[in-house]
């Protein structure tokens, strides 16, 4: 009974979380001036899509994200702040999903203790406000792992289209993904 009444105020921990994050990164990253790293990746995803991957296919990044980004800037502008937010909606994104993977993994406390880990952590507070794709890299990284575990519990047939489709993306995020899947298997 009592572990039932605890369960209700999950989802408001975790939405209090997200809250938290993004006051955070409203009042304190978000009017930090623009580093070297997204000025490049502002000036990458300038472009028009087919450009874009060319230009990041001669440096060391792969395209998903810069793509991402211009259509984002597209819709929403170019201010750096704008820019900044779509990292932000990926870091966000995140925080639900640590929680699942946890609760996954282990159980409902534990996953609550690491979301709160994750959503308070300098590193990820930083790179999730950031133009730059490590938001949407941590993103896909935990929904394929939880995909992954999916497939070990064999609690879903779709899991393992998840898995395949997070697989994909992740390959498309960054360069060292594949690690992750060298890993699984």
């Amino acid at each position: 009974m009592i572990e039932n009444t605890k369960d209700k105020y999950i989802p408001i921990m975790i939405t209090a979380l997200i809250f938290f994050v993004f006051l955070l990164s409203v009042f304190f990253f978000q009017k930090q001036s623009l580093r070297l790293d997204e000025a490049q990746s502002l000036w990458q995803a300038s472009y028009t899509p087919l450009k874009v991957i060319n230009i990041v296919a001669q440096d060391v990044h792969v395209p998903l994200y810069h793509v991402i980004l211009h259509f984002w800037q597209l819709f929403f502008g170019t201010e750096v702040h704008i820019a900044r937010l779509l990292s932000l909606i990926f870091f966000i994104s995140s925080i639900p999903v640590v929680y699942a993977l946890g609760k996954l993994c282990y159980s409902k406390m534990t996953a609550l203790f690491a979301t709160v880990l994750f959503s308070i952590s300098p590193f990820m507070n930083w790179y999730g406000n950031e133009i730059r794709m490590y938001s949407l890299f941590t993103f896909i990284v935990l929904l394929n792992q939880y995909f992954f575990v999916k497939i070990l519990k064999n609690t879903s047939h779709r899991a393992w289209v998840g898995f395949a489709i997070s697989a994909i993306f992740g390959m498309y995020t960054h360069y060292f993904f594949f690690l992750t899947l060298v890993v699984n298997f």
